[in-house]
């Protein structure tokens, strides 16, 4: 943190009002590599290193389970995550609804009604798999695609820390 204000300081008495930076990390997985690329304009929390490592180990974790896995891990939203909805108070299914990090990389992501009651159900008590299913029965949807998209958001959402 010492670090980071003194590199703040040096760039407010240059008069530099913004920087663009990113970075490429290497690593000897002996697996197909994960690649990502991203823009995100707003600020993060510092040090960012340790959201930046959580997410390494989130594609380690992830790459040894399978979906059945998946959906058989009892997950955790994480306690930093706030929902923000729009639409007419009260509705079933509201116009849109975002999950933001408070954390880390303050990353926020659009979610439809369905994936957002499954992640907000996540709190380590149920499966994967019975909160999909018990979602499906509650929307009405077909609970098999509902489990192929969960999974495949999951694996996201967990690397970006949202899910643990």
């Amino acid at each position: 943190a010492e670090r980071y204000a003194a590199w703040c300081d040096y760039f407010d008495r240059l008069g530099i009002e913004a920087v663009g930076l990113g970075w490429l990390t290497l690593r000897r997985t002996g697996r197909t590599p994960s690649v990502r690329i991203e823009d995100w304009p707003h600020p993060v929390e510092q040090p960012i290193a340790p959201a930046l490592d959580a997410g390494l180990s989130a594609v380690d974790r992830l790459a040894e389970m399978t979906d059945e896995m998946i959906l058989a891990t009892r997950w955790h939203l994480a306690d930093d995550v706030v929902e923000e909805t729009t639409g007419p108070p009260g509705v079933a299914d509201p116009e849109h609804v975002v999950f933001r990090q408070q954390r880390g990389f303050r990353r926020a992501v659009a979610l439809d009604t369905a994936t957002a009651g499954i992640l907000g159900a996540c709190d380590g008590e149920l499966t994967l798999d019975q909160i999909v299913a018990s979602v499906a029965g509650l929307l009405e949807a077909d609970v098999n695609p509902l489990r192929h998209e969960t999974v495949a958001r999951v694996r996201t959402l967990v690397v970006d820390g949202f899910v643990r």
